[in-house]
């Protein structure tokens, strides 16, 4: 079961796709800070421990958060910043003894998105990078 983690920009949007992913039955906890403290810990704890494969989260998520055996890690809405999203790749590409090679996924949707990803990717040759077109 591989884990994957799913950055969103606003709370709204990692709530629509909870939902959509709970419809489809995919094992999915969320994490932001509206929820209560206790239920943003056990969804932690549940993700950590592998009763869940999917943690949807926000901006709460960059920072101070290290699960070593995530594999997929899913940028819905990449940040204007590049700190930002150096976080979130760190988040995914953590060295763990029991994972092989992370996959990073960014959605983009506009031209700029796209030319800021394609800087990227000349600014870090050491990094594999696949484009496909979702459909």
């Amino acid at each position: 079961m591989k884990k994957k983690i799913v950055f969103c920009e606003s709370i709204k949007q990692s709530e629509l796709i909870f939902d959509q992913c709970k419809s489809v039955g995919i094992n999915a906890n969320l994490y932001h800070s509206k929820l209560k403290k206790s239920q943003r810990i056990g969804n932690l704890v549940s993700f950590q421990k592998n009763f869940s494969n999917t943690l949807i989260g926000c901006k709460s998520l960059d920072e101070g958060f290290d699960v070593p055996d995530i594999e997929v890690g899913i940028i819905v809405s990449q940040s204007k910043t590049s700190r930002q999203r150096i976080q979130r790749i760190g988040r995914t590409i953590r060295k763990s003894p029991e994972k092989g090679t992370a996959h990073i996924y960014t959605l983009f949707t506009t031209t700029e998105e796209k030319e800021d990803l394609i800087e990227e990717m000349y600014r870090n040759p050491d990094i594999k990078f696949n484009w496909s077109k979702a459909k």
